[in-house]
């Protein structure tokens, strides 16, 4: 029986690579053994993926940022 489960937040930390290695090693083998976390990491991962899909369609031939790259 599993007492401890990370925070949502620290879940989201993980799914986005911005959490301490030792957390991050932590969170994982969690996750191996907790489908109801795992769960969570993979809907935050589809939520993420959606978010860059959203940027790499955006069109950036915006002339002012354009300007602002040069």
């Amino acid at each position: 029986m599993i007492n401890y489960h990370p925070t949502d937040k620290q879940l989201q930390q993980f799914a986005e690579g911005n959490i301490s290695p030792a957390l991050a090693l932590v969170v994982s083998a969690h996750c191996d053994v907790c489908s109801q976390c795992q769960e969570k990491v993979d809907d935050i991962n589809i939520e993420l993926s959606s978010v860059i899909e959203n940027v790499r369609a955006h069109d950036f031939k915006d002339p002012a940022f354009e300007k602002m790259l040069a």
